[in-house]
């Protein structure tokens, strides 16, 4: 009986945790939306509109990260990152800071603000839905309740907020560039190959 009752829970846990992940990439779509629609609304503003070459390529990054949501996983990224030659991401970094060179800075900087927030949203939902990431959470949680133990819960808390930074930060990681990197690799947009 005991064994039925552990394959329901299991079976349970699976549709919880599809239905989780379905429901992630919905809200870090409509996220992605609302910054979009937030640029268009920005962009109609100024004198060249909807004809800045600017808003054409911000518009393209947010259809890129929309179009590969459900695509952007954190093993994968890692992975992904880890192979593509550095020859290659050095070339893509280059192609991608030439596209968002602007010489007014009110609105190079509005650029970097879109772009943050967009990889932002990203690396939310990759956290959110990576299976990878709950396998590390249950890693690390002996590691934060012993720091618990040790100096109190606060400690814990920082401890681990600065191992999963320290993760988040790192070259090969879910950072910003590395995010733009992949969707840009992977747009049939691409200029590299």
């Amino acid at each position: 009986m005991s064994v039925v009752a552990f394959a329901i829970s299991i079976l349970f846990l699976i549709a919880a945790w599809s239905a989780a992940q379905k429901t992630a990439l919905d809200t870090t779509r409509d996220h992605l939306f609302d910054l979009r629609d937030e640029v268009r609304s920005y962009f109609l503003a100024l004198p060249n509109g909807l004809n800045h070459p600017l808003y054409r390529e911000l518009r393209d990054h947010l259809n890129r990260y929309i179009r590969f949501t459900e695509r952007m996983h954190f093993l994968r990224i890692l992975l992904f990152i880890t192979r593509l030659p550095s020859h290659l991401v050095e070339e893509i970094n280059r192609q991608l800071e030439t596209k968002y060179s602007v010489n007014d800075p009110a609105l190079r900087d509005y650029t970097l603000t879109i772009r943050s927030r967009s990889a932002v949203v990203m690396q939310k939902y990759m956290l959110m839905t990576s299976t990878t990431v709950m396998i590390m959470s249950a890693v690390l949680l002996p590691y934060i309740l012993a720091k618990a133990m040790q100096g109190g819960i606060r400690l814990a808390l920082v401890a681990g907020k600065h191992k999963l930074k320290n993760i988040m930060d790192s070259k090969k990681s879910l950072n910003p560039k590395t995010l733009e990197i992949v969707a840009y690799y992977e747009s049939p947009i691409k200029a590299v190959a």
